[in-house]
């Protein structure tokens, strides 16, 4: 019916795996971006991927695009965000006691703020804080890390000539963990991910 929007266009599960030690999910969410008249195209792509090592971190790769250059936001919030070292895209992450160290990379130089949210819980605010990350571009890669366990990861990314994989590389306190992405050809086929995780 006209004025509807069917969810399951929106977003979905594109693949999943529980390997044990790791546990990888994607999904596809470019429907939850459609054009707005007169300010951006609907998004093509926004496949996002997250991969759990137990016991070392939480790796996140996007891999966003649009049919002509516009100005991509990447998000992070929560009840504070600190700046570690922004120049590398080092952040920390906390609630209360708890704390997680957060390092972002990317195949575009990106511009960061960190500001209030617009989070609310049924209408309250939450008062949280916002990572605002942006670039303009058609296309974006990014990989982003996080430490739950303690300690902290450093990610880096390299996109291979062909523009069509990357090389994801972790280092943290148990070792350097190096990730090959091949980008999705489509809104259905999973990415493929193969990982070389030390020890």
């Amino acid at each position: 019916a006209t004025g509807q929007t069917d969810m399951l266009k929106m977003a979905y599960v594109t693949a999943f795996k529980d390997a044990g030690e790791v546990v990888a999910i994607e999904g596809e969410a470019a429907g939850s971006y459609p054009a707005v008249r007169g300010t951006r195209p609907a998004l093509e792509r926004f496949r996002r991927t997250f991969l759990w090592v137990r016991d070392r971190y939480i790796l996140v790769l996007d891999d966003i695009r649009a049919p002509s250059e516009v100005e991509i936001s990447w998000l992070m919030q929560g009840e504070k965000l600190t700046e570690v070292d922004p120049a590398s895209l080092r952040y920390r992450l906390a609630k209360g006691e708890v704390e997680c160290a957060i390092q972002i990379a990317s195949d575009r130089p990106l511009a960061t703020s960190i500001g209030a949210s617009a989070a609310d819980n049924h209408g309250t605010p939450l008062n949280w804080q916002q990572l605002r990350a942006t670039a303009k571009a058609s296309a974006l890669k990014v990989a982003s890390v996080y430490s739950p366990w303690g300690g902290e990861a450093k990610v880096s990314l390299a996109i291979r000539p062909d523009g069509k994989s990357a090389t994801v590389t972790v280092a943290g306190p148990k070792g350097t963990d190096v990730w090959e992405w091949v980008f999705a050809p489509d809104h259905e086929t999973p990415s493929q991910i193969t990982g070389s995780i030390s020890g």
